[in-house]
């Protein structure tokens, strides 16, 4: 499955919490950049220190690239592991996306875990 990963999708997207801890409302500006198992992985170029977003149902979660540790949010343990296992393997690739989404530039698509 391809996404777009450009700010016009971006636009459409952010995930941030709602008044209900860890409730996810849609704001602009997150770029998807992989999908699976009913996990989203976003991207977000105005915020600082690299991470990453995760949306899985009602959860949602920021990790960092690079300890690779929830930073805010809460994720189950079987979708925190699915996140992990797969930032583990793509973790580059994330610091490739998150260098481009501080240059306000196209994020490209990450495989999704299979």
């Amino acid at each position: 499955m391809v996404h777009d990963c450009g700010y016009a999708e971006a636009d459409r997207w952010r995930a941030t919490r709602a008044s209900a801890p860890n409730r996810v409302k849609l704001v602009p500006g997150m770029p998807t950049i992989s999908r699976f198992f009913g996990i989203v992985i976003r991207m977000y170029h105005r915020e600082h220190a690299p991470h990453f977003h995760v949306i899985f149902g009602d959860q949602w979660a920021a990790i960092s690239i690079e300890s690779l540790q929830i930073i805010e949010g809460w994720l189950s343990r079987r979708a925190a592991g699915l996140v992990l296992d797969w930032a583990e393997l793509h973790r580059e690739e994330l610091m490739e996306n998150w260098r481009l989404a501080e240059a306000r530039q196209r994020l490209k698509p990450i495989r999704p875990l299979e």
